[in-house]
């Protein structure tokens, strides 16, 4: 692709605890969707459904924040922040192989 997540169709989850790490005020800067305050996990069958609903206090604790993120978007702003750094991105260039010193 032309930028960072230019080939992106996805969503994901982000886990504060090892992002915060290196970009303390990720949370006000990063393009984050919602912070995830319980979890819920269905199961389908062609005539049912079976749902299980998770919260907990350790889910809203300090430092154990999660966040949906919609991959575009999250991966543009990861890239301007290594940019930032120092790092030099390199895109619309496809990699066919890797070359070890």
């Amino acid at each position: 692709g032309n930028y960072a997540g230019a080939k992106n169709m996805t969503g994901g989850r982000i886990y504060s605890h090892s992002l915060a790490k290196v970009f303390p005020d990720f949370e006000q800067e990063a393009p984050l969707e919602r912070k995830i305050t319980h979890e819920k996990i269905s199961l389908l069958a062609p005539d049912a459904c079976f749902t299980v609903d998770f919260s907990s206090e350790a889910m809203l604790a300090p430092n154990s924040d999660s966040y949906s993120v919609l991959r575009a978007p999250f991966d543009q702003w990861l890239a301007s922040k290594a940019e930032e750094a120092g790092a030099e991105a390199i895109y619309g260039i496809a990699v066919e192989s890797l070359v070890k010193d």
